[in-house]
């Protein structure tokens, strides 16, 4: 069995994710990647969903893979099948990823017998607050004692930490992460998560191949994608689904087309909001203008190829790694105002940062950045010394070895 190995003596920490797909699939290969030669053995509970992370580059970073297809069944199925994987296991640490993987945590534990198994709860952005109403209460009230029972609740940004509590018992819900005052006030008064659990990790991954992308690799880019000397490329690599909103990012573009005809558009990922997309780019006429090339599961020839890089989100954000990538890369950033993304960057100096649902504004900066060849290389000098500096996955690792480590010890022998 892939996850046995009884000789190894390392302390076993099973992550769960409920999609391959996305920032929590290539942030927890990133840290499997770095746990790899330490004191802890990573196995993955995934989904096969066909993502962009796939079990084989999970056990190239040094990870045993449990099949669970979280993300597909139904909550009873999917509960008892990471349940089985739970007591086959046998881990010193659960580590769960994303709020739909932390609430299937929480159930499968209990149902394995393992209420003792510390829980670790990651959380990247509120999808839940994204759910039909109904939905979204029972799932926020699930996600609430949760995150209660979890021996520690990691936030990618301060922004994040801030949305789950802001001091005392009583967490302060940020209003990007709500869908109306009243909800907000509801979370408020709630208390989503108790204070001193809740913890900043910082974000870091391997972006060597990002750092390396020079002169010559955009050349290469540009030929495979048929792209003409004068074209200029605004690339987007993102999951097709909530928070992102491609509504107000293909108006902009239809505008910017007027003054920018030889500009084009690459929206890289797939997801359930891709024949949105799709309908909306038959009604602006953008057909010739905005390619969709699919799921990738490396975005590196986009970043190469590209003159910038746009993210928009109706709210929700963490800390979207993508950013973290495309600043790797060299490229100037336009991003949503949201949730964590102000720290993921240098506002006005490696990204210009819009507001929510304003196309004028997203329209404006696009415009400003495509007229402007030498602030696009000023900032994106900025954002490849901002991804050298504070993006570095050796310190995420030594974080995340102290939160194990105490949490281990504070469940006892």
């Amino acid at each position: 069995m892939e996850t046995a190995a009884t000789s190894d003596w390392r302390d076993i920490i099973l992550h769960v994710i409920a999609t391959s797909q996305g920032g929590d699939a290539v942030g927890v290969r990133s840290i499997c990647e770095g746990l790899s030669t330490g004191r802890y053995r990573c196995v993955v509970a995934m989904p096969t969903d066909g993502g962009n992370v796939t079990p084989a580059d999970f056990r190239d970073a040094g990870a045993a893979v449990e099949p669970w297809e979280g993300g597909v069944r139904s909550l009873p199925w999917a509960i008892r099948d990471l349940a089985d994987i739970i007591r086959r296991v046998n881990p010193a640490c659960i580590h769960a990823h994303g709020s739909g993987a932390v609430r299937a945590a929480w159930l499968a534990r209990s149902r394995a017998g393992h209420q003792s198994t510390p829980l670790v709860a990651a959380l990247r952005g509120g999808m839940t607050l994204y759910d039909r109403p109904v939905r979204r209460w029972v799932r926020l009230w699930m996600e609430r004692r949760a995150l209660h029972a979890a021996a520690r609740v990691l936030a990618v940004s301060e922004a994040e930490r801030l949305t789950l509590v802001e001091s005392g018992e009583t967490p302060r819900l940020l209003s990007n992460r709500s869908v109306s005052e009243a909800e907000r006030l509801t979370l408020v008064e709630s208390g989503m998560a108790p204070s001193e659990h809740v913890e900043h990790l910082p974000t870091g991954l391997r972006l060597n191949r990002y750092l390396e992308l020079g002169a010559l690799d955009r050349q290469t880019a540009r030929v495979a994608l048929n792209l003409s000397h004068k074209a200029q490329v605004i690339v987007m690599v993102a999951r097709f689904g909530p928070p992102r909103d491609f509504k107000v990012l293909l108006k902009a573009f239809a505008a910017v087309c007027r003054n920018h005809p030889k500009t084009l558009l690459y929206l890289v990922g797939d997801g359930p909001f891709r024949p949105a997309i799709e309908r909306q780019i038959r009604s602006l006429g953008l057909g010739r203008q905005v390619h969709l090339p699919g799921l990738r599961r490396d975005p590196s020839p986009f970043y190469a190829a590209a003159d910038l890089f746009v993210l928009t989100a109706t709210g929700g954000d963490g800390f979207p790694l993508v950013l973290a990538e495309a600043q790797a890369a060299g490229l100037p950033v336009i991003v949503t105002d949201v949730g964590g993304n102000r720290e993921a960057v240098v506002p006005d100096e490696s990204a210009l940062l819009v507001p929510k649902s304003d196309v004028s504004k997203l329209t404006w900066a696009m415009e400003t950045l495509l007229g402007d060849s030498q602030r696009r290389s000023t900032m994106g000098h900025a954002g490849r010394r901002l991804a050298r500096r504070h993006f570095d996955l050796g310190v995420m690792i030594r974080e995340l070895g102290r939160v194990y480590r105490t949490v281990i010890q504070e469940k006892g022998p």
